[in-house]
């Protein structure tokens, strides 16, 4: 691979990692060639934009075989994400283009909002702050309010689906609070004669609170279904960091409603942004379910551990090489 000493680089949209921030440094990206950021690119601003372009970096924007002939002059494309199902990875593979993404950049800051939803959860706290909201409180016969009873974390039990590096994190912190672990094999993954994960349903039916972890695949897909909700306690609650297609909302909104499950918190849902009839987003939920708009992992230093890892892609690319490479070919 030749050397490449002052690429054009484009920025499709930066947005996604600059939030206006006054604390946010974009001067190690814009140090390593012709820097161009733009917003948001839509796809009728999209062949200007990339034509001349060597480095192409994107969050959310496509590029696929709709629009690959517009990138004239591509030779990288960095994602500025771990997941690239935004890219066709192999179509670029074919032509000879690597496509980088980026690890283990946001994993304090997913791993602190997944014990701020279990902490939430089990003391109920968006339910307290509606009737403090609403007026509940105010119409108390006592100084506080008694109708909502919730139990301390310790002793409960925390099932997690999804044991990488965030799941791992999570099991930590939570043991810190007295909870126990159980972690669940992936239904048609292969695991060892040692491992200690134990069977999904099994896992389901004695957890007090369900973490999800997991990457979206053919075997996540859907996993959080009608069949599998049955399995868990009326108690039991379900927090979902993963991705929205690993949980049916339809299934689950059924579960919820009918106090099959107690509760449900997520940064996720299936389609983002979600549309104002989602399943989950109904005001007959609303004491039910947390749901944060997909920031679990856009803490300012998550963004800048970012910002760096795509930097350090873009300098092995420079000289010759690829790093965190997705597309090997």
């Amino acid at each position: 691979m030749a050397k490449l000493t002052d690429p054009k680089i484009v920025f499709l949209d930066e947005e996604t990692l600059n939030f206006s921030d006054p604390h946010f440094d974009l001067g190690p990206l814009k140090k390593l060639g012709l820097y161009k950021g733009f917003k948001n690119t839509n796809a009728s601003q999209l062949k200007n934009r990339v034509a001349l372009a060597d480095i192409v970096i994107t969050n959310k924007v496509p590029i696929n075989k709709k629009n690959f002939s517009s990138f004239k002059n591509l030779k990288l494309v960095c994602v500025a994400a771990t997941g690239h199902n935004v890219i066709d990875s192999k179509l670029l593979a074919q032509n000879g283009i690597p496509v980088c993404n980026a690890h283990n950049y946001s994993q304090q800051s997913v791993v602190e909002q997944s014990i701020l939803f279990l902490l939430a959860l089990n003391h109920r706290l968006h339910e307290f702050t509606q009737a403090t909201q609403d007026g509940t409180w105010s119409r108390s016969t006592h100084f506080c309010m008694t109708t909502l009873p919730f139990n301390n974390l310790k002793g409960k039990t925390l099932g997690i689906i999804g044991y990488g590096n965030i799941g791992k994190a999570v099991a930590k912190q939570a043991k810190q609070l007295g909870l126990k672990i159980i972690v669940a094999q992936i239904p048609g993954r292969q695991y060892g004669k040692n491992s200690s994960h134990q069977k999904l349903q099994q896992v389901l039916k004695h957890a007090d609170f369900i973490s999800i972890h997991c990457q979206l695949s053919e075997l996540t897909n859907n996993l959080i279904n009608k069949q599998s909700l049955k399995l868990l306690k009326p108690e039991a609650s379900i927090i979902n960091m993963a991705r929205g297609q690993v949980v049916n909302s339809k299934d689950l909104a059924f579960a919820l409603k009918n106090n099959k499950i107690r509760s449900y918190a997520s940064d996720v849902l299936e389609s983002e942004p979600p549309s104002r009839n989602h399943p989950l987003l109904q005001k007959s939920l609303k004491n039910k379910v947390l749901i944060t708009p997909h920031i679990a992992w856009s803490s300012l230093e998550s963004r800048q551990n970012l910002l760096i890892e795509i930097t350090k892609n873009i300098q092995a690319f420079k000289k010759g090489k690829t790093r965190n490479q997705v597309n090997l070919f």
